[in-house]
């Protein structure tokens, strides 16, 4: 219980003391998260799972805390393997490209900011074959199904400024095409 009161009260002072870590007019930032959607891979019956990938983009502050950002974040692949001899097998690729506005709300070392942007996301689906066919069919190709949307990413997030230049950076979002939710971790950098 000791140990539990004293590890509070240095995380309250330390955020307490936090020395000021300035969103300015003009600043630039550059960043790279691993990134975990909801909905971003499909499992061995065909259905959405989680999906992990990762998330470049930068920010550039319009006025003193908002920013305008722009980010890509790309899913890694992932393949149904069908559950039957004559089932479909094929991959899902996802990705998103967003422009999102954040508002910071406290200008100090540990800063919470709301989100609000767009997104223009995409799905692929190729099939890759079938399972157990005799090798003397063939089967055509079929085409890749590809789907894109644009909707809105609508959230928030938390910068924790490790010096002046580098920051870490974790943020969750509801991206409204992909329909998933998406949780960023990362790390950032301060070029002006």
């Amino acid at each position: 219980m000791k140990k539990t009161i004293i590890i509070t009260a240095l995380g309250l002072l330390m955020i307490l003391s936090a020395q000021s870590w300035a969103q300015e007019k003009g600043q630039i930032r550059v960043g790279a998260s691993l990134a975990m959607g909801n909905k971003a891979a499909i499992n061995d019956v065909g259905d959405y799972k989680v999906g992990l990938g990762v998330a470049f983009g930068g920010d550039y502050f319009l006025i003193d805390k908002l920013a305008l950002g722009v980010s890509f974040e790309p899913y890694f692949s992932s393949t149904y393997t069908g559950q039957g001899s004559l089932e479909p097998l094929f991959s899902l690729t996802v990705n998103a490209f967003n422009i999102d506005s954040k508002y910071y709300l406290l200008n100090k070392k540990i800063d919470v900011y709301g989100l609000l942007g767009l997104s223009f996301s995409r799905s692929k689906t190729t099939i890759i074959g079938f399972g157990n066919l005799p090798p003397n069919i063939d089967i055509i190709p079929a085409p890749d199904i590809i789907i894109n949307k644009t909707g809105i990413n609508i959230g928030g997030g938390v910068d924790y400024g490790l010096n002046d230049k580098i920051y870490l950076n974790c943020q969750v979002k509801y991206n409204t095409p992909l329909e998933q939710l998406v949780m960023n971790v990362g790390v950032g950098y301060v070029i002006k």
